[in-house]
């Protein structure tokens, strides 16, 4: 469980872990692509490969003190703006969140590989 520290307006809210982290476990998914030796422009390996962590360290977490801003763009091959029904151009996206944590990465299992 996580709970929040009060703190005056205007600076960052802060969080602090209220349980022994080394029990918590997180899986992920990577995107892993290593370039061709011979043309660098083209992938030797593209594949997704899914593993745990586990975080056995826990410091803190929070929201920074200043809102953030991102221009989305379009372009012919990604036209992300389109396809996900966002505008264009520069737009506030809010507070940013920072975690502080150690973790160990486990070994994992490749999902999916280019053919």
């Amino acid at each position: 469980m996580i709970n929040r520290r009060d703190c005056p307006q205007g600076q960052s809210r802060h969080f602090t872990h209220a349980r022994d982290s080394r029990a918590w476990l997180s899986p992920s998914a990577s995107c892993v692509e290593f370039p061709d030796a011979a043309d660098p422009t083209r992938a030797c390996y593209q594949g997704i490969i899914e593993a745990q962590a586990t975080i056995n360290g826990f410091r803190g977490a929070g929201f920074t003190d200043t809102p953030y801003e991102v221009r989305i763009t379009s372009y012919a091959s990604h036209p992300f703006p389109a396809e996900l029904g966002l505008k264009e151009g520069w737009q506030g996206v809010g507070q940013g969140v920072w975690m502080d944590f150690d973790f160990e990465q486990h070994l994992g299992a490749e999902d999916w590989r280019a053919g």
